[in-house]
């Protein structure tokens, strides 16, 4: 800021121009979610939250 005699908001203002209108490079390879299949184990009724806890957290889960 010195040499150029610029204030400190000019010199930021000038960086974000800069940084907005620089060419981005793009990653070689996208990223590329894999799904997978969810749903309840096999056996767990999902009907009854109470039952779906003390399956899979144990009986001694309750606070």
């Amino acid at each position: 800021m010195a040499e150029t005699g610029k204030s400190f908001k000019d010199s930021v203002n000038d960086l974000i121009r800069l940084a907005l209108h620089a060419e981005r490079k793009r990653p070689e390879e996208p990223f590329v979610v894999k799904p997978f299949q969810t749903g309840p184990l096999p056996g767990l009724s999902l009907d009854n939250i109470e039952d779906v806890l003390d399956q899979v957290e144990g009986p001694d889960r309750k606070w």
